[in-house]
This record gives C-alpha cells, structure tokens and sequence, in this order.
C-alpha cells in the first residue's frame, strides 16, 4: 500500500493497521522485528558528488552576471585580459564557495 493512502485512514484504522497503540506506542519485543521489515528509523547521508556542487553553483545569478561581464569585456577590447581576470575571479569564488561546503 502507497503511503498517501493512509493519510485518509482514522486513528483506530492506523492503530490496526501497524498494529500498535496510540496510547502505549510500540510495544519493546516488537522492535527488532519492525527494524527488520521497516529498517531503523535513520536518513541516510547522501554526500553529493562535487560535480553536483559545481553544476549547482553554475547557476549562480552572481557568476553569471560575471561571466557575461567577462565575455562583453572580451569582445570590445579584443585582448583576453578581461575574460581572464573573470574566469580566474570565478574560479577562486567557486573554490572558496566548495569548501564553506566541503
């Protein structure tokens, strides 16, 4: 059974059906047998892969702001020194973003 169907269930119906008590709670002989169809009662942490932080902070309305600064740098003067102080201004603000995470 989906887990949305219970939300139109009333207490006694729950009750029965995890076959506990809202007065009393689970019972403690009960508890391993529940850990071993239901697990422990536990979030896992899901550390993501820093490919994902990278992606994520792509879309950062400062770095983008940045990069097209950067790119309209470039083409009306036509050197590289604009787009490359922007890049490597992007790049340390990234790095430094990575490891307030990390």
């Amino acid at each position: 059974m989906n887990l949305f169907d219970y939300t139109t269930y009333d207490a006694s119906s729950l009750e029965r059906a995890f076959s506990t008590s809202i007065q009393n709670g689970l019972q403690p002989h009960n508890v391993p047998e529940r850990q071993k169809i239901y697990g422990f009662n536990e979030i896992p942490e899901k550390i993501p892969a820093w490919w994902h932080f990278l992606l994520r902070q792509l879309k950062s309305p400062f770095l983008l702001v940045l990069m097209a600064a950067a790119l309209l740098s470039f083409l009306l003067e036509g050197n590289s020194t604009g787009l490359m102080n922007g890049l490597i201004f992007a790049i340390l603000k990234e790095g430094f973003s990575a490891m307030l995470v990390f």
